[in-house]
């Protein structure tokens, strides 16, 4: 990738802070590092990407691997692709300070680009590797994610080698480091889950039908916000008056005015603001909203089925939207549940003499 053209710069130019891998970034190097001299030209380096919840770390990794994070829930079947920024020398100083003045947006990664590296997906732990690579700085872009995640980490910038100096690594030696380890963040919503509670009887018209539906609190990113979080239980055309009977979070009724009930065909839950804000402070709690509804028919077969949905999105910085919807936004896809069915069946007695 050409640092030469105007507008490639300011689509790939990268942060120095690079807040994104969760380390200290470049900020200290320009200046007054070790002699950019001593730079291998010929050695190469690796990008080690330990990739976790957005939130479930409680301490900042640093780029020597060597800092406990003291947690970090791994998030599996993730890849990245290393793309080269060909034409800056780090062995001159020029080339350092002029990293100090970029900064990376958000879509970087839609930019056309030389050939990059890609990763094999990350493991159970989070865990993955882009080994032999050249001497030059990177654009890392989180290429490939599964449906779970909901919010990809942001783009962000590592060079090969990598200061090792106190401002970014735990075991400061002076030197440079050439397997770099990188923290980029994720924030993954796990599908919900669906039960259903009937009359000893079966289902009968009129009879009241239970469906409680779970689901876990994503952890996010301490600098985003919940843009909307939304429970909906859509009834089959078998199922009618719709309600919601309870909402609840680590088995304890939440405040009302944290959210908006609806009824009908398609009953739901969606959080007002100041409820997306109390939200952001049970991460990976469990919620349970208790739908009902009456069966209004029995079709032929005697099976209704019904399926629950999730809504979640994230936005960043520190506070949820003044007015999110409380519906299901009908533009996104939901993450639904599992199905549960609910059934009749007809017994037939014959009864013969001996």
């Amino acid at each position: 990738m050409s640092t030469h053209t105007q507008s490639a710069r300011r689509r790939a130019s990268a942060v120095v802070g690079a807040l994104a891998l969760g380390i200290a970034g470049l900020a200290g190097a320009s200046a007054a590092f070790a002699d950019q001299g001593n730079i291998d030209p010929n050695a190469t380096g690796s990008i080690v990407i330990h990739k976790h919840e957005a939130g479930s770390q409680k301490a900042d990794g640093t780029a020597d691997g060597q800092t406990d994070t003291q947690g970090g829930a791994g998030v599996a079947g993730v890849t990245f692709t290393a793309f080269p920024i060909s034409n800056l020398d780090l062995k001159t100083q020029a080339d350092w300070n002029n990293l100090r003045n970029w900064n990376i947006p958000a879509d970087a990664c839609g930019t056309a680009f030389d050939a990059g590296k890609v990763s094999s997906p990350t493991n159970g732990q989070g865990l993955t590797t882009i080994g032999n690579l050249p001497v030059k700085a990177y654009l890392v872009c989180e290429t490939n994610a599964p449906s779970t995640v909901k919010k990809k980490a942001a783009p962000f910038l590592v060079t090969i080698p990598f200061p090792n100096n106190a401002a970014n690594t735990a075991h400061a030696d002076g030197n440079w480091l050439y397997n770099v380890n990188v923290y980029p963040k994720n924030t993954v919503v796990v599908a919900p889950t669906k039960g259903v509670e009937v009359s000893k009887n079966g289902i009968k018209t009129a009879d009241q039908v239970t469906f409680p539906v779970t689901a876990k609190i994503p952890s996010i990113a301490a600098t985003d916000s919940f843009k909307h979080f939304v429970v909906s239980d859509p009834l089959d055309s078998n199922l009618e008056e719709g309600k919601v009977a309870s909402v609840k979070i680590k088995g304890q009724a939440v405040d009302p005015s944290y959210y908006v009930a609806t009824g009908g065909q398609n009953p739901s839950v969606g959080f007002t603001k100041a409820g997306l804000a109390y939200r952001r402070t049970v991460p990976n709690e469990t919620i349970e909203v208790v739908f009902t509804a009456k069966v209004k028919t029995v079709p032929a077969g005697g099976v209704i089925e019904n399926v629950a949905n999730l809504y979640i999105d994230v936005i960043p910085g520190p506070t949820p939207p003044d007015n999110p919807p409380t519906t299901p936004p009908p533009s996104e896809p939901p993450t639904p549940t599992n199905k549960v069915v609910t059934s009749r069946g007809d017994t037939t007695i014959n009864k013969t003499d001996a």
